[in-house]
């Protein structure tokens, strides 16, 4: 796979995920009432309206917003600084594919 394809591939399936990801934010926002549960497909799938005020999984949570946005950006940095190196050097598609998603994830999550 060229370069180019490689870049073009990434960059499409890294749009996707965040422009999906941030459709179905705005589908709980508006939709499902804080706290509150959806059902999507009775008895396999429910989306959930929760906030959480932490970086994840509720860590920092109660700590000062600017040391919240710190330990943040740094790790978003870092983390995208390592996967864009691996999407670059990748030859496997499906690795190549699996970075995409994730950088997609992290990208729909800002």
């Amino acid at each position: 796979m060229s370069q180019f394809t490689k870049t073009t591939f990434s960059i499409l399936l890294i749009g996707i995920t965040a422009f999906l990801d941030q459709m179905t934010k705005g589908f709980v926002r508006t939709q499902i009432e804080l706290n509150g549960t959806k059902n999507i497909i009775p008895n396999f799938f429910d989306l959930t309206h929760l906030h959480n005020p932490g970086v994840a999984f509720g860590f920092l949570g109660g700590a000062n917003p600017s040391l919240r946005l710190g330990v943040f950006l740094l790790s978003y940095i870092l983390v995208g600084v390592f996967v864009i190196s691996r999407i670059r050097t990748t030859s496997s598609k499906l690795e190549l594919a699996a970075l995409s998603l994730l950088v997609g994830g992290a990208v729909g999550f800002v």
